[in-house]
C-alpha cells in the first residue's frame, strides 16, 4: 500500500494548487505521517509537506 499512497503525491504540480486542494493534501499526509514506520517514506512525506505548506502561505498572501 506504501508504494500506491506515494504515488498520489509523486505527480502532483503543487504550485497549481488551490487553497482548499493544499489543505486536503496536508490532511492526508499527515495521516500517512503517522502511520510510516518506513524512514524513506517518512523523509519523502515530509519533503511534500514542507512543498505544499510553502504553497499554503503563497495562497494565502494572495
Amino acid at each position: 500500500m506504501q508504494g500506491l499512497e506515494f504515488t498520489i503525491f509523486e505527480d502532483l504540480d503543487v504550485t497549481e494548487l488551490s487553497l482548499e486542494e493544499v489543505q486536503d493534501c496536508l490532511f492526508y499526509l499527515e495521516h500517512l505521517l503517522e502511520n510510516e514506520e518506513s524512514p524513506i517514506e517518512f523523509i519523502r512525506y515530509q519533503s511534500y509537506k514542507v512543498k505544499l505548506l510553502n504553497r499554503l502561505k503563497e495562497v494565502k498572501q494572495r
